[in-house]
């Protein structure tokens, strides 16, 4: 399997989306996710911000605060969660370039065969 940056990044909101839409309370702070998934306040903000953007999560301030999903884990497809972060490439020119739009495709149809509840319960 090949693991990069892009891969890991795709799997770490993931999971911090699947955190969040299973805590019964329906919100979770910032704090909970940083110490549940070991990562940088800083980091976590960053990776959800175009989550929040896309309206897959809700930030809520102040006391009692934290983060909320924002759609139905049953019709959140993991393809649109990959393409929120923006994380497809630039295709190469030539054939090259014709082959990995192909193979683009197919991961992302890939992708969206999922939804967010297939790996909450795995």
């Amino acid at each position: 399997m090949v693991t990069n940056r892009k891969s890991a990044t795709f799997s770490t909101v993931v999971q911090a989306l699947a955190l969040i839409a299973r805590v019964p309370e329906g919100i979770i702070s910032s704090e909970r996710i940083v110490d549940e998934m070991a990562l940088n306040a800083v980091v976590m903000r960053r990776l959800l911000a175009p989550m929040r953007a896309a309206g897959y999560v809700e930030a809520r301030r102040g006391v009692g605060g934290g983060w909320a999903i924002a759609r139905d884990p049953k019709l959140l497809r993991l393809g649109d969660v990959y393409r929120a972060l923006a994380l497809a490439d630039r295709p190469a020119a030539g054939a090259l370039g014709e082959i990995m739009a192909r193979a683009e495709t197919a991961f992302l149809a890939e992708l969206d065969r999922s939804a967010l509840a297939d790996v909450m319960t795995r």
